[in-house]
C-alpha cells in the first residue's frame, strides 16, 4: 500500500473515530468511569472492543478475501489510532494532564479510546467507499459537498453544545492571556 493511501485510510479512521465518538469524548460520566473502573474491568472492556473490531473488520470493514492476519492487523491499527486520538483529545480539553497519576490517565484514555476505536473502524470502512461511489455520481458537485458538510457539522455540534461539560471545560481552561482579553473587550 502506498504511503498516500495509508495516510488517507488513517485520516478516514481518525475522522470516523471523532465523528462517532465526539459527544462521548465530552461526557463527564465517561471520564469518571475511566477514573473509577478497576484494571480488570478496563482490560475486559479492551478485550470486548477488540472482539467487536475483529467481527466488524471481518464482515464489513475489509475485502471478503482478507486473511485472519489482515483482520488482526486492521483491528490492532484501529485500537492504536483510537488510543492516540483519545489521548490527544483529552489532553487538549484538559481532562488529563501529564501530572496526573498514570492510573487516572490510563483509565480515562482506555474508556474513551474503546469508543473511538469503533468509530475508527466504521470510518475507515464506510468513509473509504469513494471508489464505489465514483461510478454512480448523480451530480451536485461542490454545492452537494457544501450542503452535506454543513449538515454534518450541525449534527455533530448539536450533540456536543447542550452539555454542561462544555462550560466546565471552559472554566477549568482558565482565562485567556491578557492580550486576548484586551482585544476582546476593545471589540465591544
Amino acid at each position: 500500500m502506498k504511503i498516500s493511501e495509508t495516510a488517507k485510510e488513517y485520516g478516514r479512521g481518525i475522522v470516523g473515530g471523532l465523528l462517532f465518538s465526539l459527544p462521548l469524548l465530552y461526557t463527564m460520566e465517561v471520564w469518571w468511569t475511566g477514573f473509577t473502573a478497576s484494571p480488570e474491568k478496563l482490560l475486559a472492556f479492551v478485550a470486548f472492543t477488540f472482539l467487536l473490531l475483529l467481527g466488524y473488520n471481518k464482515h464489513s470493514g475489509m475485502r471478503k478475501d482478507a486473511s485472519l492476519k489482515d483482520i488482526l492487523h486492521e483491528s490492532i491499527e484501529d485500537i492504536t489510532i483510537a488510543f492516540t486520538v483519545a489521548f490527544l483529545f483529552l489532553l487538549l480539553i484538559n481532562k488529563i494532564s501529564l501530572t496526573m497519576p498514570l492510573r487516572e490517565i490510563a483509565g480515562k484514555v482506555i474508556v474513551e479510546s474503546m469508543i473511538v476505536a469503533i468509530g475508527v473502524s466504521v470510518g475507515t470502512a464506510q468513509l473509504g467507499q469513494e471508489k464505489k461511489r465514483e461510478g454512480s455520481k448523480e451530480g451536485g458537485g461542490i454545492l452537494q459537498m457544501i450542503v452535506l458538510s454543513i449538515c454534518g457539522a450541525v449534527l455533530i455540534a448539536s450533540a456536543v453544545a447542550p452539555t454542561e461539560e462544555i462550560l466546565k471545560i471552559a472554566i477549568i481552561s482558565g482565562p485567556p492571556p491578557p492580550a486576548c482579553h484586551d482585544y476582546y473587550f476593545s471589540m465591544l
